[in-house]
């Protein structure tokens, strides 16, 4: 993990260096997301803010996004242990991404394409209820790992609006790493 994060940190201070013209804050972008996940986390919904930054080349984006998947049902099984009792164990699963993210637009007319790049801190809850014939156990851990969610923007402008899809992929450091796909509705305001 240590090793992406410094890869990604180059990556953006060589593209800061490529630029040919002064950099200055064009816009904002305030953005609202929710989609499904695939394995043990899925429904998310989210948020981000975004400064935008044209170069000249390119426009850089960089700002802040939070992320948050509601709790799944991510394990239900029953079985009869040696002593002839039925045991039940159900558990749930949710997981709390924030961070920094940037990036470019790699296309912005007709449609709005951007290539991004987050990485930040992920809190992954799980709660197992074990019962075995009138005795219930509940069980929560709390795992604290950080994330690298690369990822493709598709959106359509409309006036000060996007509308669009995203495709990301969280690698989470400890835990389960999962692609997911958004939806987005994102609100762009001048400086």
């Amino acid at each position: 993990m240590r090793n992406l994060r410094c890869i990604t940190s180059i990556i953006f201070i060589m593209v800061m260096f490529l630029v040919t013209e002064n950099i200055y804050p064009q816009g904002v972008e305030f953005s609202f997301h929710g989609g499904k996940a695939s394995r043990i986390h899925a429904n998310g919904i989210g948020g981000s803010v975004t400064i935008n930054l044209p170069t000249g080349i390119k426009t850089i984006h960089a700002g802040a996004r939070i992320t948050y998947h509601l709790p799944s049902r991510s394990l239900s099984m029953s079985e009869v242990n040696n002593n002839g009792s039925m045991v039940t164990v159900d558990g749930e699963n949710s997981l709390f991404l924030y961070g920094v993210e940037g990036g470019i637009t790699v296309l912005s007319s007709p449609l709005m394409i951007r290539a991004v790049v987050g990485l930040g801190r992920a809190q992954h809850f799980e709660e197992f209820m074990v019962s075995e014939n009138d005795t219930m156990t509940k069980t929560t851990r709390k795992l604290n790992t950080h994330y690298i969610q690369p990822g493709v923007v598709v959106g359509m402008p409309l006036g000060i609006a996007i509308i669009g899809v995203e495709a990301r992929y969280t690698r989470l450091e400890k835990g389960y790493s999962m692609p997911a796909i958004y939806g987005l509705v994102c609100f762009k305001f001048g400086l």
